[in-house]
């Protein structure tokens, strides 16, 4: 193919065939933003672009018609806002894509642009919304066989605006998370990132505050199959490092004390001395008994719980006519952490000056599309989610 064009909508043949023919050959030549409508085909080049710096914010924000620059993720984003001020309706941005495919940044991308392009009604507003999204990545990210920063929940962020198109705050709703993988990863993945960056961020006085050591001394941070340390090199614990301290950045400039930060930690903790808890099943009966008391014990005294409580609930001995009987009891789920930085505590400090009446521009990042041989069960609901999305 010799020539390609801006928008494949004004191709007099729209098929599949010629639109990977357009986008293999515009990847090619470096273009990696294409139009088909009012859709953006954004194709991950795995490379850092010089296209998003302030001198692209203010081309997009000028362009009189979408027909003088080249395609660009800015011009949806700078299209919703004006839209919505033109017609003083809320306005709705999708994206949808395989895992890796840049839906996250892109998003990101998206709301820096109409932050920067549009007046705020409260000092180092625009610059809370866009630090959100990192901190909600290291709660809900991990590494999976696709994608190292993958996105393992769906989030919908809502921009807030006065009718004159002024930013009054943002709310985000969270969809899908997948908290099984607190417990159980496929092989080479991970668990969420801020469980690893605790381990590289923190000196070992401030571990030792939470009663953790060495991150091979967690189960759910453990590669069994491929065994070795957790972190790979010394520039893997560093990257981790300087996340961590990105994150305890950004956790103060969205106005979390430092009394939340520390609960923050101490529940962290408890999740990971929580699934170290083994729970076997008794050789001659179906009661399942603590191998080792030690996690247990750490887990009560960070959460400031009755020890035999516990343990009872663990192991408990129902009541039936006949008298006392034990049945297998499952340990109980650890997966409640998410809790601990859910949206609700973001959107109390993002949700400054907030009216009904606002008008909104929403951005919805779905988690991506991801096909195996076996699919976990919240996989195969991004996918639907995805699928119908399309």
């Amino acid at each position: 193919m010799t020539k390609t064009v801006n928008d494949l909508a004004t191709l007099p043949c729209l098929d599949a065939r010629a639109i990977l023919e357009h986008l293999r050959s515009r990847h090619a030549s470096n273009q990696y933003y294409t139009y088909i409508g009012d859709v953006v085909v954004a194709v991950n080049p795995f490379k850092r672009l010089n296209i998003y710096g302030k001198q692209y914010h203010y081309k997009y924000q000028k362009a009189k018609l979408r027909s003088d620059l080249k395609p660009h993720i800015f011009w949806l984003a700078d299209h919703a806002y004006k839209r919505m001020r033109e017609r003083r309706s809320p306005q709705c941005i999708l994206v949808s894509g395989e895992s890796g495919s840049g839906k996250t940044e892109n998003s990101k991308l998206m709301v820096q642009h109409i932050t920067f392009i549009c007046q705020s009604s409260h000092p180092f507003l625009e610059a809370k919304i866009n630090e959100v999204n990192p901190l909600l990545e290291a709660f809900g990210n991990a590494k999976t066989a696709m994608n190292d920063n993958s996105s393992r929940f769906g989030k919908y962020l809502e921009l807030k605006f006065t009718p004159a198109g002024i930013l009054t705050g943002a709310k985000i709703t969270d969809y899908l998370l997948e908290k099984t993988r607190v417990t159980q990863q496929g092989a080479g993945e991970r668990s969420f990132h801020i469980f690893y960056y605790l381990f590289a961020g923190m000196t070992r006085e401030e571990l030792s505050n939470y009663y953790l050591e060495t991150p091979e001394d967690y189960r759910i941070l453990r590669d069994e199959a491929r065994g070795g340390p957790v972190f790979n090199s010394a520039a893997d614990i560093e990257s981790h490092r300087l996340m961590f301290h990105k994150q305890l950045n950004i956790l103060k400039l969205v106005g979390f004390t430092e009394w939340e930060i520390s609960m923050i930690f101490t529940l962290l903790g408890a999740v990971l001395h929580t699934t170290n808890i083994t729970l076997p099943k008794h050789e001659e009966s179906d009661l399942v008994y603590i191998v080792d008391e030690l996690p247990l014990h750490i887990v009560c005294k960070l959460m400031g719980l009755n020890e035999a409580a516990v343990a009872e609930s663990l192991s408990p001995v129902p009541h039936t006519p006949e008298g006392a009987s034990h049945h297998e009891q499952k340990p109980p789920p650890s997966e409640g952490w998410v809790g601990m930085l859910s949206p609700r505590r973001c959107n109390a400090r993002l949700l400054a000056d907030c009216k009904k009446l606002d008008l909104s521009v929403g951005i919805l990042d779905m988690s991506g599309f991801e096909n195996f041989t076996n699919n976990s069960f919240e996989q195969l609901c991004i996918n639907v989610a995805n699928e119908q999305m399309q």
